[in-house]
């Protein structure tokens, strides 16, 4: 199970025009400070979160809740209800950015978006001829973005449901797709140990890291796009400069497969989940 907070379009944009609009010194700076941040990353805390081994985490937007669940009410701790139609395991879910709809990847080879007052199926998509590993929106919510085992990504127009961009490069499964808050670079992670940029408005892969030793399990962009964390079955947390990509960190601290991790819309702290049935929070050794 996971827990996956709404969060509201308004938010996201107005931020993003907000460092747009920065001039390029105070960029520069703010930039600074991240990488400094970074090197100063430690392991604040551990936490067996299960009998099972965690696949998946995610901070809420006030960076002050984690969990293992579902869809629930914050207005009377019940369940909002089942979402049906799905005929395999879901793997991954994500919600649109006006926080009215919600995706969801799944094993069957489609993904599907939902409302989710309604719990009404909106879009069945096909496509990809294995599982679907992955979604992620678009900033402004207008694409979605899929990563399957069939090694391929697809960039979806939620407008006419058609796939407008095929990302062909991974070798193996692709198990991780994030948007950069720049809202025309993309990135994904794949079982081929390597993490891949794409370009939306050129439509070609425009550089590819050789991120780990085993499979890049998930990948996550802070909310000003000054940096990139990517979690590994290798036990490993890597931390890349969004700005050449660059390696910045490594983050040792789990002795199995690492298979997620977040970063805190606050931009405070790390979490990571893993097989080993724990998930770890890292921070600033003054927090």
């Amino acid at each position: 199970y996971c827990i996956i907070f709404q969060s509201h379009i308004r938010s996201r944009l107005a931020r993003a025009r907000e460092n747009a609009a920065r001039p390029p010194h105070e960029k520069a700076l703010a930039r600074q400070e991240a990488h400094k941040w970074i090197q100063q990353l430690n392991l604040h805390a551990s936490q067996v979160a299960d009998s099972r081994p965690v696949a998946y985490c995610e901070f809420s937007p006030d960076s002050e809740h984690i969990g293992t669940v579902y869809l629930w009410s914050l207005d009377n701790d019940k369940p909002i209800g089942e979402l049906e139609k799905h005929e395999a395991r879901v793997s991954r879910l994500a919600f649109h950015p006006n926080g009215r709809h919600l995706a969801t990847a799944c094993y069957d080879s489609s993904w599907r978006m939902f409302d989710v007052e309604t719990g009404e199926e909106l879009l069945f998509q096909e496509g990809h001829a294995k599982s679907v590993a992955d979604v992620a929106f678009h900033p402004d919510g207008s694409v979605a973005l899929t990563g399957g085992l069939d090694c391929y990504g697809r960039v979806w127009d939620l407008r006419t449901g058609r796939c407008i961009m095929f990302l062909d490069g991974h070798t193996k499964e692709l198990f991780t797709v994030e948007w950069v808050p720049n809202g025309y670079e993309m990135v994904t992670g794949s079982a081929d140990n390597t993490i891949k940029v794409w370009d939306l408005r050129i439509r070609k892969n425009t550089y590819t890291m050789p991120a780990h030793s085993s499979v890049v399990s998930k990948i996550k962009v802070d909310s000003l796009g000054q940096y990139l964390v990517s979690a590994s079955y290798d036990n490993t947390l890597k931390i890349w400069s969004t700005s050449g990509w660059q390696p910045l960190r490594q983050l040792r601290g789990h002795d199995t497969k690492i298979m997620c991790v977040d970063i805190s819309p606050d931009g405070k702290w790390l979490m990571s989940s893993a097989f080993d049935r724990t998930f770890k929070l890292w921070t600033h050794s003054e927090y």
